[in-house]
């Protein structure tokens, strides 16, 4: 395996089956960097005291309802949460537990989630604040490190019939759980509850926790794509910068291209710098320029690959080129020598520290527009849950303006309900440089990438022959057509 900066860009090869997956499958829907990592008992206690101040206003009938608002209570209360998860190991280790509160009266939540450095404080703080709430429930949560053994241990305990009540799914891995019944469909819970809101999250957003006509999950993370860049680089050679192109409406791959050659500085050794990141080998990640141009990852029925088609076959070309043919894809954009990274704000962590000013932007377009793609978190219910309402309750909760609020200060995420999204507090939380309308235009242009069950067989075949084209030693048309047969059995065993 190798990683990308954290889990939310982590990729796993030869994971063993999964609930039905037999697949070399990527985890990182979501991307995302971490970082420094923040002490549990500082940060806990931070998140918490502030979420009364940044907790998102109401805005009109459609926002959420918080339970009640943060009382100072919660100061006192995070640190307790951190001192229990102090006692954790941390995510490297195979397991790491904590409680919200120490079991006792009423009924206890096992939630098994995963978590960048730095966010786990974030749910150790959700954990106990909903104990505050509701006194009568506790959520009990083991952090994993989301590898092989995340997976393996959740399918073990299912074949045994002891799943957690809740716990993280990939949406790469849904389609593969709810096809073996594993899951409980929202839609009874949300009929009965008015605070659910559905018509409140952005639609496509949530069509990644959408399985045959039912809905899994409610997200409470949200990474829609956007254009990070160096402004002091663009500055020092004098560029015009990404978001000046788009507001004239003209930040497209090719103009990314011609500014990325610009940046590219290669004739001194010692100060190197390159135009743009790259565009991961990922279909999750290169749909977005498949659809610019006209393309599509499969049919809609889901039943047969159409990569090889021109719009998508040519998609391809273009980013693959941008490192075999134009070299215009290297450096590393924490450290200053990389001017321009396809990102989401789960990477904003990582910039806490870096030495040059920065800019954000829209996703480049492509001639029939501009989409992004998303990688949603959400914590869907099990079937053999005994507590199923209790753990509705919470995973519904953190999706809701107070808990929203105390995930501000950790500046990584996306509202993905629109009245947060639109509220003051989530403007006041970001970076100076940051802006909350292209976030939102971001949300606003993401479109849903349901995966079939085989996902993970599917992207490792297209994998292979992407890195074939960016080494130039094959066309993509080629190599695309070379890797069709495998891609589209895997589609055709999909669940």
């Amino acid at each position: 395996m190798r990683f990308l900066l954290s889990r939310r860009r982590l990729v796993l090869s030869g994971l063993a089956s999964v609930a039905g997956l037999t697949s070399a499958a990527l985890l990182a829907a979501c991307g995302g960097a971490s970082g420094p990592t923040t002490s549990a008992s500082s940060a806990a206690a931070t998140a918490a005291a502030t979420s009364a101040s940044v907790a998102a206003p109401t805005t009109g009938s459609s926002a959420p309802t918080p339970a009640t608002s943060a009382s100072s209570s919660a100061t006192a209360s995070a640190s307790q949460a951190a001192t229990t998860s102090a006692s954790a190991s941390s995510q490297s280790a195979p397991t790491s537990t904590a409680s919200a509160a120490p079991a006792g009266k009423g009924v206890t939540i096992e939630l098994l989630y995963v978590s960048d450095p730095g966010e786990k404080v974030e749910h150790v703080t959700w954990m106990q604040r909903y104990h505050e709430l509701h006194p009568d429930v506790t959520i009990d949560g083991s952090l994993l490190p989301e590898d092989q053994a995340f997976y393996d241990k959740i399918t073990a305990m299912a074949a045994g019939g002891t799943p957690p009540d809740l716990s993280y799914v990939h949406p790469a891995f849904l389609a593969g759980f709810a096809a073996k019944g594993l899951l409980v469909p929202i839609e009874p819970f949300v009929a009965r509850d008015t605070t659910a809101n559905m018509a409140d999250f952005y639609q496509t957003t949530l069509e990644y926790y959408h399985y045959k006509g039912k809905y899994y999950g409610l997200p409470y993370y949200s990474g829609p794509s956007v254009t990070y860049f160096n402004k002091t680089l663009f500055q020092k050679l004098s560029l015009k910068t990404p978001d000046a192109y788009d507001q004239e409406g003209n930040w497209t791959w090719q103009t990314m291209l011609e500014v990325a050659q610009k940046l590219t500085q290669t004739s001194d050794p010692n100060a190197k710098t390159y135009g743009y990141g790259g565009t991961s080998s990922s279909l999750h990640w290169m749909n977005i320029a498949i659809w610019g141009n006209g393309g599509e990852v499969w049919d809609e029925p889901m039943s047969t690959m159409l990569l090889d088609h021109p719009e998508a076959a040519d998609a391809v070309q273009f980013q693959a080129d941008l490192s075999a043919k134009y070299k215009v894809v290297g450096g590393d954009f924490v450290k200053g020598t990389q001017g321009i990274s396809y990102g989401i704000r789960g990477d904003v962590p990582a910039y806490k520290d870096v030495h040059f000013d920065l800019g954000l932007a829209g996703i480049p377009q492509g001639v029939k527009g501009r989409f992004c793609r998303n990688g949603p978190n959400a914590f869907p219910i099990y079937q053999a849950s005994k507590h199923q309402e209790e753990s509705w309750g919470y995973a519904n909760w953190i999706t809701q303006t107070e808990a929203q609020g105390i995930g501000f200060t950790l500046k990584r995420s996306v509202p993905s309900r629109q009245s947060i999204a639109q509220s003051g507090a989530f403007e006041q939380s970001l970076y100076p440089w940051e802006s909350a309308a292209i976030y939102r235009d971001a949300s606003d242009k993401v479109r849903g990438f349901p995966l079939p069950s085989t996902y993970g067989d599917i992207n490792s075949a297209f994998g292979a022959a992407y890195k074939q084209a960016a080494a130039g030693t094959i066309t993509a048309l080629d190599a695309i057509k070379a890797a069709m047969p495998a891609m589209d059995a895997a589609l055709a065993k999909k669940a």
